[in-house]
């Protein structure tokens, strides 16, 4: 392995680190900080990442890869750039699933003071 390589791996290996710690700290200080201004401290229900999130934004990405698969070998044969079509719809379907997924738990938010 080259230098150039093995300093690559050390910096993902440093980014991934400082990622994680921050995370943990500023959720650490937010959870400290709601403790402070008498708020409950557990965020029951109201989870940023659902199980339902998680999987429709998955299975949106998969429809999107497979979809753009169909393009590419039946309609963009003689395109030079085809990733193009596969992030594009991977992204915007994606995005579909998420927004499904809001519009499903949405009834669900309840307001907390």
């Amino acid at each position: 392995m080259s230098n150039e390589g093995i300093m690559l791996t050390m910096f993902f290996g440093m980014t991934l680190a400082a990622l994680l710690f921050g995370n943990r700290y500023l959720k650490n200080k937010e959870r400290m900080f709601m403790i402070e201004k008498g708020f409950p401290a557990d965020k029951e229900g109201n989870e940023f990442l659902t199980p339902l999130k998680v999987s429709l934004l998955l299975i949106g990405c998969g429809l999107g890869l497979f979809i753009s698969f169909l393009l590419a070998i039946n309609v963009f044969v003689d395109l030079q750039h085809l990733e193009i079509v596969y992030f594009s719809l991977m992204a915007l379907l994606g995005g579909v699933g998420l927004l499904i997924a809001y519009a499903i738990e949405k009834p669900n938010i309840k307001d907390k003071p």
